[in-house]
């Protein structure tokens, strides 16, 4: 399921070499907040994966199969009511083995906190 232009929207989004960042607005009204948690809404860590993973995939320009999580740590709860818009940086290198992997680092934050830090493998 795609989270990008339904659970959240891309206001702003830039790329550099090896990554890109982006501004994202949640969507508070998501049928997602209404299951977690009712009247006090928290970001789940796999849609906070999942925007990683799609952010990934528009840098790179091609679907890409999550393989593995080497880290991911969560900081901060992060409420849609509390912080509207976000910022997820992303910076990735090229693993060559048998297929092409890429091994994609990722930070969710706002002007004062760290939500999430991820480290990522893709194929």
């Amino acid at each position: 399921m795609r989270l990008a232009n339904d659970f959240y929207r891309i206001e702003t989004y830039e790329e550099c070499e090896s990554g890109a960042v982006a501004r994202l607005k949640l969507n508070s009204e998501h049928v997602i907040y209404r299951a977690h948690f009712p009247n006090q809404p928290i970001t789940p860590g796999v849609c906070m994966i999942e925007m990683l993973t799609e952010l990934m995939e528009k840098r790179i320009g091609k679907p890409l199969l999550l393989r593995q999580i080497k880290n991911c740590k969560f900081l901060n709860r992060l409420s849609p009511d509390d912080v509207s818009v976000v910022s997820l940086s992303i910076s990735y290198q090229i693993a060559r083995q048998e297929t092409v992997s890429y091994i994609a680092k990722g930070t969710l934050s706002d002007d004062e906190k760290v939500f999430a830090r991820f480290s990522i493998v893709y194929e």
